[in-house]
């Protein structure tokens, strides 16, 4: 290895000890300075760091490019999911906390925000909560296919914190009002079938068994994906052959 070359790694092998007291942005910096790529790489010289000190400096760059991420989304849309997967990343309760609850209140509407709505379900902290009737409205404005993962995903939020059975039917129950357009919805109606014979309440019992058994003569949401992207593929090459 020449000269240069040495110099050159072990300025930077100094410069990722020094960022690990530091700051991710100054490591991200120390990563596009004016060292030869060709000489030497952010993950030739992250690999030769401890074990315990590559995770860290390995977590701090993850986190620097999420962030910005953030700053270059061009669109409303990729801000959200930019946020959201920072969040996600966070190793910070709080920096956590505070961007879910900025998404939660600049974008209220998207539906790329439901991970946020999900966060602050049923939350500990009441003023930062959100209830169940709050997410139902959150959830029933958009179309079914779409609703889906949101039942779905709160109902699996209130099986992690040990919901009663009670509280679990509340969150089914508007599901009976809906006339389901799709097979994965019979799993729901499943579940509020088995807890309204629990809590013997028979009409809800009927209705939901009714519903379960009409689910299974429609298409899943899979099914239709994959037609909605057939179609798409099929309009890109007819428009490249224009």
């Amino acid at each position: 290895m020449s000269i240069i070359k040495r110099v050159g790694t072990g300025f930077f092998i100094v410069s990722a000890f020094f960022v690990y007291f530091t700051s991710e942005s100054l490591l991200r910096q120390a990563a596009v300075s004016n060292i030869d790529n060709s000489t030497v790489s952010v993950e030739s010289v992250v690999a030769k760091l401890p074990d315990s000190m590559r995770e860290r400096v390995n977590y701090h760059l993850e986190m620097g490019y999420l962030r910005d991420a953030v700053i270059k989304a061009p669109t409303e849309k990729d801000r959200v999911s930019a946020l959201l997967n920072l969040a996600d990343r966070s190793n910070d309760f709080d920096e956590r906390t505070k961007i879910y609850w900025e998404v939660l209140c600049k974008y209220p509407k998207m539906e790329e925000s439901l991970r946020a709505y999900l966060f602050f379900l049923l939350n500990e902290d009441k003023a930062k909560s959100i209830g169940i009737p709050q997410y139902h409205a959150y959830i029933q404005s958009f179309p079914q296919l779409e609703q889906f993962l949101g039942w779905q995903a709160g109902y699996h939020k209130l099986q992690r914190m040990n919901s009663s059975p009670q509280e679990t039917l509340k969150y089914l129950e508007p599901l009976v009002s809906l006339k389901p357009e799709y097979r994965d919805y019979a799993a729901l109606y499943k579940e509020i079938n088995t807890l309204s014979h629990r809590l013997e309440i028979p009409d809800l019992r009927d209705k939901s068994s009714l519903l379960e058994t009409e689910c299974l003569n429609l298409p899943t949401i899979a099914k239709i994906l994959q037609e909605r992207q057939k179609q798409q593929e099929t309009l890109s090459n007819q428009q490249k052959q224009k």
